[in-house]
């Protein structure tokens, strides 16, 4: 019944985001939030129906798309593949099935995936592609606004402290800092601050200023603040610490986000930000960063 009322001309994605939690349910039962839990003959059978049905309208694929997402990894990589091999689906439908891919691949392959996608002559590819190579899935895990993708293996790896060991993020591999030199002057802002932050991870200062200029703009978004403090370390730039010691008057009361950031520029050896982290051991404690 619910398939046949996605089906209708006048339903939208907003009514595939409201059932998304019920259909998952019918299909895994009560505890579809423990897959390790599921059956291989309930998730088979589960992908089996919810392909058969992926034929329909846009809204069907969608909704398909959004609950292998939820169930089998491979299945949501599978479908989003056929849907892109038809020429006939919508421009937002290829997005949606592209999207469905970076965020189901295996962090690996995502990484290789996003690489050929900057040559895209798609803008909105290119960009979705950019995104996911400077921040990972988190950015570009809801289709449409509406659906939010949970795979059921996380593509994610994320760089973490631990045992007082400094935190070191790497460029991805196959990304060539001309294609990112190039990217700088892109017409959406944040497209040219990841291409500045992921020239950072290269070694390259270029466009440390213009993902600096992007987040003063925007002092209340985390992922950029966090890109900035990465970036700042990545090149071991002593003359934009002062950037770094506004970051923490911002985020005193956030423990977590205070650790983060002296972990990160530990590997700095510039004089002003020796005198930075010495000032975080002081204010809160080296008992407290680790």
């Amino acid at each position: 019944a619910m398939w046949d009322a996605l089906g209708q001309p006048d339903a939208t994605i907003h009514h595939a985001a409201v059932l998304h939690s019920g259909m998952v349910q019918i299909y895994m039962g009560s505890r579809y939030y423990r897959q390790d839990q599921v059956s291989p003959a309930m998730r088979d059978e589960a992908i089996n129906k919810i392909t058969e049905r992926a034929g329909g309208n846009e809204v069907q694929k969608v909704a398909a798309l959004s609950l292998l997402t939820s169930i089998d990894s491979g299945a949501a990589v599978k479908l989003a593949e056929q849907i892109l091999a038809d020429t006939g689906a919508s421009k937002q439908l290829h997005l949606d099935a592209t999207r469905v891919r970076l965020v189901s691949l295996t962090k690996a392959a995502g990484l290789k995936l996003a690489s050929e996608l900057l040559a895209d002559p798609r803008e909105e590819i290119r960009s979705m592609a950019l995104t996911y190579l400077a921040t990972g899935t988190e950015e570009i895990r809801s289709l449409r606004e509406e659906l939010w993708l949970t795979p059921n293996e996380s593509a994610a790896d994320r760089v973490s402290f631990n045992d007082g060991q400094p935190m070191v993020y790497s460029p991805p591999p196959r990304v060539k800092p001309e294609q990112m030199t190039s990217l700088l002057a892109a017409k959406n802002p944040r497209d040219a601050a990841y291409a500045g932050y992921l020239l950072a991870l290269m070694g390259k200062p270029d466009g440390l200023d213009v993902l600096i200029a992007h987040w003063r703009g925007k002092p209340d978004d985390d992922t950029l603040r966090n890109l900035v403090i990465r970036a700042v370390a990545a090149v071991n730039a002593d003359d934009k610490v002062p950037v770094l010691e506004a970051i923490y008057g911002t985020i005193k009361d956030e423990s977590y986000s205070v650790r983060e950031l002296y972990w990160t520029i530990r590997p700095m050896t510039g004089e002003k930000a020796l005198l930075l982290r010495k000032k975080v051991r002081d204010e809160f404690g080296m008992q407290n960063l680790r």
